[in-house]
């Protein structure tokens, strides 16, 4: 998608480029945006391939509430999240 049709549909930039996107809303709750794959997921740690990174998020009673081929939500208490 070029970048002035990015900006004619209001779109955010990350988005159009197809750039993993993660938002966090509070320690309970954490959406990804434009992943590949999950690598690895238990209550405990959820590892996620993004398109130039991988997420590792550690917390307490981790469930990913739902997924689809382009985002997921993930839930539970979540001490940290890290990226490499």
């Amino acid at each position: 998608m070029s970048k002035n049709l990015a900006y004619g549909l209001s779109m955010p930039l990350d988005v159009t480029k197809g750039n993993t996107i993660i938002t966090i809303h509070s320690r309970r709750k954490v959406i990804i945006d434009n992943y590949k794959s999950i690598i690895s997921y238990d209550n405990n740690q959820i590892i996620i391939r993004g398109n130039d990174f991988i997420v590792k998020i550690t917390g307490e009673n981790l469930s990913i509430k739902y997924f689809t081929n382009c985002d997921m939500q993930i839930t539970g208490k979540v001490n940290n999240i890290n990226w490499s």
